[in-house]
């Protein structure tokens, strides 16, 4: 009997927690989005290539660059949004080599680091309208656990700017209402069936 107890509220804590895990992101959870200058080259299939410029024309080749950050959601609502607003993302190239990459952005903002370290090359394409490559790694947040997150990088054909998309995911809230109420209704039957042998 103790058991089923336990069971049940095992359930209800899981299908309140479904609501605060929709207002609370978990590890960090959410998407980063930012675009610079530079661009990818090399060949369909493997790593690309990321080469950062200054801007300037001719563009100069530099070893790190300042991005700025388009969007932030989740656990990355804190920093700026504001359009025309430059967030400082730093950014650093890499050429085709060895995983795990060193730190490929950094940006800091009210006390808060995010970086993302690439871990495993996943897939790259190059069209006509330009090149664009997925990349795993691991996302790192002031406050939070390492998280994997999915890197999608792209750059217009001529490679005068990249803008890159990462994304880290969490347990669906519908997922951990299912769950909960699963363990509920569980309970509840096997607490019926008790009844009825008794």
């Amino acid at each position: 009997m103790k058991n089923l107890r336990t069971l049940a509220f095992l359930g209800m804590v899981l299908v309140a927690f479904a609501s605060v895990a929709s207002a609370s992101p978990i590890s960090p959870y959410g998407e980063i989005n930012f675009s610079g200058d530079g661009g990818l080259t090399g060949t369909a299939g493997s790593l690309l290539s990321l080469t950062l410029t200054d801007g300037a024309v001719p563009p100069n080749s530099v070893v790190s660059n300042t991005a700025d950050l388009a969007i932030a959601s989740g656990s990355f609502a804190g920093f700026p949004t504001t359009p025309g607003t430059l967030q400082p993302v730093t950014v650093y190239p890499f050429t085709s080599g060895t995983f795990p990459i060193a730190t490929l952005f950094t940006t800091t903002f009210n006390g808060v680091t995010v970086s993302f370290s690439p871990t495993l090359f996943i897939s790259s394409a190059i069209t006509a309208s330009g090149s664009s490559e997925l990349i795993d790694g691991n996302l790192s947040e002031t406050g939070y656990a390492t998280t994997d997150a999915v890197l999608d990088l792209s750059a217009v054909a001529n490679g005068s700017t990249f803008t890159a998309d990462v994304i880290t995911g969490a347990p669906e809230p519908s997922g951990l209402v299912l769950l909960g109420t699963g363990l509920v209704g569980a309970s509840v039957l096997f607490f019926r069936r008790r009844r009825h042998a008794a």
